[in-house]
């Protein structure tokens, strides 16, 4: 966790070539304790591939996300910004929208993120 925290700070520095070495470390030190999670790791290297214009390793990062953690909104709100900013608004909608299907007792705290997200990404008419 530790590798992670620094590559937190580093990110939230815009020092994403920092941050990305120190989660990719992180990456590898979690591959050794198999039982070990950390949330939202895809999706802040996605963010800072993003930021570098990495963009298909920023999509596949923020995928696998979503992949570990259906249920988080992080690499759902970082894929559809990525896709927005592509213009493929339609894939980032469904990516949005796909964030209360797939939990059945999804909260309004879900449905507010799927709003939010949209409207701020200026797709008011999705929101």
């Amino acid at each position: 966790m530790s590798h992670f925290v620094l590559g937190v700070v580093a990110q939230q520095k815009g020092r994403c070539e920092e941050a990305l070495a120190a989660f990719r470390r992180a990456e590898e030190l979690k591959a050794r304790h198999k039982r070990a999670v950390i949330l939202t790791l895809h999706a802040k290297v996605g963010d800072c591939l993003a930021r570098l214009g990495r963009e298909p390793e920023a999509e596949a990062e923020f995928r696998k996300e979503i992949e570990l953690n259906p249920r988080g909104a992080e690499g759902r709100t970082g894929l559809a910004a990525l896709l927005r900013s592509q213009g493929r608004d339609a894939e980032a909608r469904a990516v949005m929208a796909d964030l209360g299907v797939t939990d059945p007792g999804a909260s309004a705290d879900a449905y507010w993120t799927v709003v939010h997200t949209l409207d701020v990404l200026g797709d008011v008419q999705a929101a």
